[in-house]
C-alpha cells in the first residue's frame, strides 16, 4: 500500500511547481514519480527532521516563519 502527496498549484500555463517538499527517509520510493529532485521533493531522515536547519528549509527563507520547533519536529508556528 502506498500513501502521501504533494498540493501543488497550476500555473497559468499548465504547469505545476512544486518546490520545498520533503518525506520521511523509508516511507515512499521517491518524492516526484518515484524518483527525488533536489529542491522540489526529497526524502530526510527522523534526524534531519528534528533539526533546527530542517525548520528553516521549510520556512524557506521567508519572515513569515509558518514552521517552528516542535518538541521533536516542526510544528506549524501557531500550535
Amino acid at each position: 500500500m502506498e500513501s502521501g502527496g504533494i498540493v501543488a498549484k497550476r500555473g497559468t500555463n499548465g504547469t505545476v511547481d512544486i518546490s520545498n517538499c520533503y518525506y520521511l527517509t523509508g516511507t515512499h520510493n521517491g518524492g516526484i514519480n518515484n524518483t527525488d529532485e533536489t529542491k522540489k521533493a526529497e526524502k530526510k531522515s527522523a534526524e534531519e527532521m528534528m533539526l533546527e536547519s530542517f525548520v528553516s528549509l521549510l520556512n524557506n527563507g521567508s519572515n513569515d516563519n509558518t514552521w517552528k520547533k516542535g518538541n521533536n519536529y516542526p510544528i506549524l508556528y501557531w500550535q
